[in-house]
């Protein structure tokens, strides 16, 4: 018995509804970007990224812009287009990030962003043979912290230079600075929020950035996230965007490094009189990588996920 042939239909232009965004740290030591694995597109879950993109949820106005530039050689009397090359290559993209969060408000200050320490609150020394990304053994107690709280995980600061951070670089010294050793736990993004106290220690509502935690990390409470304009350091991201089409198709736009290019700004956009909402605009540029592939320098990915029935 002969198997009935599948019915195909014209490609239609993809149909969607908004535009989904992750995000993923760059080793800066390296400058090694996270990786984004294409085969992966067909069983791309956007509820459960594979690691280490970070969901960031829904994002809207959302704009690519190339900014690759082309030239001609001509040759010939008159001059005729002999070949042609690229004279420089680049991409940006810009969007404002509907949640506010630590990350999103590090993406889109650019610079350090900083935890502001809970007044009179210690570190917490926390046990890494027992601790896991989402529960944090305190074997000393959990000092003032309680269920609710934030907290910042992450190293004493003990005159390190060079690149600072628990799971992403956070910040970056040249010089050491001062004697305060919970200046890394002020700039880590390492940080969650505790949903309970227990005798053994903390639960966490979700994974920490850097994973189960390493020996000599401890907690801390912190009471609010801050920003600020200027500064020399520049937050560098792997960003990925995810457009579901509504035929079954999808959309992949892959940015393996990205760096903020402009200072902290918020989109008013009007809810119901008088309120507002506030987004987080985001403007970042592309930097290159090499592929491995043909070792070309690049700066982004397109990858089109058909339909089950589309021609191609």
């Amino acid at each position: 018995m002969s198997t009935p042939a599948l019915m195909m239909q014209p490609g239609l232009p993809p149909t969607v509804r908004r535009v989904r965004g992750y995000f993923a740290p760059v080793n800066r030591i390296t400058a090694t970007p996270a990786a984004f694995d294409a085969t992966t597109v067909v069983s791309f879950d956007p509820d459960a990224p594979p690691a280490p993109w970070i969901d960031l949820g829904w994002i809207s106005g959302f704009t690519r812009a190339s900014g690759t530039k082309l030239q001609v050689v001509e040759s010939g009397a008159p001059g005729m287009v002999l070949l042609q090359g690229r004279q420089s290559a680049g991409a940006r993209v810009s969007m404002t990030f509907e949640r506010w969060s630590k990350l999103t408000m590090a993406l889109t200050c650019g610079t350090q962003q900083i935890n502001v320490l809970q007044a009179g609150a210690n570190p917490v020394a926390i046990a890494a043979a027992s601790s896991t990304a989402t529960f944090l053994s305190t074997p000393n107690g959990s000092g003032t912290i309680q269920a609710g709280d934030m907290i910042a995980v992450d190293a004493d600061y003990s005159g390190q230079t060079g690149y600072l951070g628990a799971g992403a670089s956070a910040a970056y010294l040249t010089t050491a600075i001062g004697s305060d050793l919970n200046w890394v736990r002020r700039m880590t993004l390492n940080v969650g929020r505790v949903t309970a106290v227990t005798t053994a220690g903390l639960q966490l509502a979700e994974p920490l950035l850097a994973g189960v935690p390493t020996d000599g990390m401890q907690a801390q409470s912190i009471s609010a996230l801050q920003d600020r304009e200027g500064g020399t350091f520049f937050q560098e991201w792997s960003g990925l965007f995810c457009m579901q089409g509504e035929q079954g198709d999808a959309l992949f736009f892959c940015y393996p490094r990205l760096q903020t290019m402009s200072g902290p700004t918020e989109t008013v956009v009007p809810f119901s009189a008088p309120l507002s909402h506030l987004l987080l605009s985001g403007h970042f540029v592309a930097l290159p990588v090499v592929d491995s592939v043909d070792d070309s320098q690049v700066c982004c990915y397109r990858t089109y996920l058909p339909s089950g029935n589309a021609q191609i």
